[in-house]
């Protein structure tokens, strides 16, 4: 039986244990396909076999509740690419999301995306013309980022793009830059990039995107940024008239030479920050003044 009043739905490893057959996949595609309700699906497991995938798929091909998917492992390249396929039409849809999810809140579990799945996201991520807000949460690619950052070529409707606490390795700052340059007219409000282990060769190849996307809060905290790199931001964001939120907290690699390039940005008449984080950062006497 199912709540048919419940704002979440998850489909765990629990099926497994349960001996699911196709018929149960069946109901289970009824009740997704027939539910006001769910404006959350979380996918923790799914089936392996076509028949099974096809049952719950189509299931979400009829649903017009759901706002947002959070897919916490490899679905396999049959089943993404039926994924994409249905979120083609589902015009509801306003958040797609990658990572561990909630029933894994601590650090060690992580999203491992290999070429297989790194090609299969990328497939599924430019069919969604309908995603206002794209996540990747605690993800390692191991150097495949650059394959879906490709897909973001085409996607200038995101309002925030978030890979915090994602490793997306030099070659993945360097496509992440080349897609948001791409975006004729952006509609970036948010663009997350903490914990991302981004150095100052690594920020500086997405300089022009940034400064392109023109965003009104980005986070680089917790990364590997240092002076060279802050300076570089700096030159960039002097263009970005709508930053108003900029987060630099927990790089402890920036300096008081560092900072003093910040402080003539802030004392300039292009600075339009209302909000600076630098929680983390050691200022000293020097960067105080």
């Amino acid at each position: 039986e199912y709540d048919d009043d419940v704002s979440y739905y998850a489909i765990s490893e629990g099926v497994i244990y349960n001996s699911w057959t196709r018929d149960d996949y069946l109901r289970l595609g009824n009740y997704i396909g027939n539910s006001k309700s769910i404006q959350r699906l979380f996918i923790y497991y799914f089936p392996c076999e076509r028949e099974e995938i096809d049952a719950v798929m189509g299931g979400l091909s009829r649903n017009r509740s759901i706002q947002n998917i959070e897919i916490s492992t490899d679905l396999g390249s049959y089943a993404f690419a039926e994924l994409g396929r249905v979120m083609r039409s589902m015009e509801n849809i306003q958040t797609l999301k990658f990572g561990p999810g909630p029933r894994f809140p601590t650090p060690e579990f992580g999203f491992n995306i290999g070429p297989e799945c790194a090609d299969s996201i990328a497939s599924v991520i430019g069919q969604c013309d309908h995603v206002n807000n794209l996540v990747f949460q605690r993800c390692t690619f191991g150097g495949e980022f650059a394959k879906i950052a490709v897909a973001l070529n085409s996607k200038p409707q995101l309002e925030k793009l978030s890979l915090a606490n994602s490793r997306i390795g030099r070659d993945g700052c360097v496509a992440l830059g080349t897609a948001l340059e791409c975006w004729e007219a952006s509609s970036l409000k948010q663009l997350d990039l903490s914990y991302c282990d981004i150095d100052d060769d690594g920020l500086q190849t997405l300089v022009a995107g940034i400064t392109h996307c023109n965003p009104l809060h980005l986070c680089l905290s917790g990364n590997m940024i240092s002076d060279e790199g802050l300076k570089a931001l700096v030159d960039g964001i002097t263009n970005c008239s709508a930053l108003k939120q900029l987060s630099l907290s927990r790089n402890p690699r920036i300096s008081a030479a560092g900072l003093g390039y910040l402080s003539v940005y802030l004392e300039s008449e292009s600075c339009s920050l209302v909000v600076l984080s630098l929680y983390g950062v050691r200022i000293g006497d020097d960067g105080a003044a």
